[in-house]
């Protein structure tokens, strides 16, 4: 063999995942959280990590050199464990910096703590330990969720969770000064309660509109609120509106913003406890939802809520991946990309996460 050909050869696998008989796969007790930078064109990427519980200490998994890798022992975690659900944001898109956000599982309280992904790939935290984020209280399993939002000029979190009270409250992180705020309610839902903690993205990198989704209490619908910034830095919100045609789901939902559509995911009840099918809808002509559609690719056995991100970037069709738990306590991903028209989404096969 030529010795140009012996190195192309060599670089293009090099270039391929590992097909390592060794390979293990990470099972967890809680359901996922993912990020990626919004800027995006295709997931998973190098910007693309995973974070879940297993038994209450956190496992973070980047995607490096083409795979997955778990970094497990390198995350400080919250003394006593977390329970429900993880949620994490990148402080400032396109920079490392990871926010952490969790329940604990020996108290009422939610903790936060910042981290970066170093090379190759490393996780490490940048505080000694979690802090709790104000003096809010929650029940046992809450499960957070973050998003970033730029107010006044200045990269911002906000961290939702459903209170004890059944309504969603909200904290703001500033990030310059690297502090948070006490925690507000949105506005009740008139004559309800939500029964699942809550999605949240905003519309587009920077902007001030903010959408959060939740189950009620009765009826089981998904309903959804829009916060918004007014002049003079006030904070409104546009009430709270029945997603139509929804089918029936038990677990949270999930949100992902992209170029041109908010992308809505959950899981189909279709005999309970048994949950199938996942689904998607996006706003189309003036932010009405379109009809739910599943993803598919073999998705039933999933027994925790989706997450999900999706690429910003203009021009490129869409571009989503979601993750969930399924039966087997593995975590599985499926990626949706432009079909023929350039505006819905064609999903390739459900796929395992497993590690080297």
């Amino acid at each position: 063999m030529k010795g140009w050909l012996r190195t192309f050869m060599g670089l293009a696998l090099a270039a391929l995942p590992a097909l390592d008989a060794r390979a293990t796969t990470p099972t967890f007790t809680s359901g996922p959280a993912v990020v990626s930078y919004p800027a995006g064109t295709a997931f998973p990427n190098t910007s693309t990590v995973v974070f879940g519980y297993s038994n209450g200490a956190m496992k973070v998994i980047p995607f490096v050199d083409s795979m997955f890798r778990d970094y497990t022992e390198v995350h400080t975690n919250l003394t006593g464990g977390y329970d429900g659900d993880p949620a994490a944001a990148y402080i400032v898109p396109g920079l490392p910096t990871i926010m952490n956000c969790g329940h604990s599982a020996t108290g009422p309280g939610i903790y936060c703590i910042r981290g970066h992904v170093g090379n190759p790939g490393h996780y490490e935290s940048a505080e000694v330990e979690p802090y709790r984020v104000g003096g809010g209280t929650f029940d046992p399993g809450t499960s957070p969720v973050l998003v970033h939002v730029v107010y006044q000029s200045a990269d911002n979190l906000n961290l939702f969770a459903r209170g004890q009270n059944g309504q969603i409250w909200y904290a703001n992180y500033h990030q310059p000064s690297n502090s948070w705020n006490s925690w507000f309610q949105i506005p009740d839902l008139p004559g309800d309660t939500f029964s699942s903690d809550p999605a949240a993205w905003a519309y587009t990198p920077g902007d001030t509109v903010v959408m959060v989704c939740a189950r009620t209490q009765l009826g089981a619908q998904i309903r959804c609120n829009q916060q918004q910034f007014g002049n003079g830095g006030t904070i409104f919100w546009a009430g709270w509106n029945t997603v139509p045609g929804q089918p029936s789901t038990a677990y949270k939902p999930a949100l992902a913003r992209g170029a041109g559509s908010v992308y809505l995911f959950g899981i189909r009840n279709v005999v309970s406890p048994n949950f199938q099918e996942w689904f998607t809808t996006f706003p189309v002509g003036g932010g009405s939802f379109a009809p739910f559609a599943s993803v598919s690719g073999g998705s039933s056995g999933f027994n925790s809520g989706p997450t999900a991100v999706a690429s910003t970037l203009p021009g490129v069709g869409p571009q989503v991946m979601t993750v969930g738990r399924r039966s087997d306590s593995a975590f599985w991903y499926a990626v949706g990309g432009p079909g023929d028209d350039g505006k819905t989404l064609t999903w390739r096969a459900w796929t395992k996460i497993d590690v080297p």
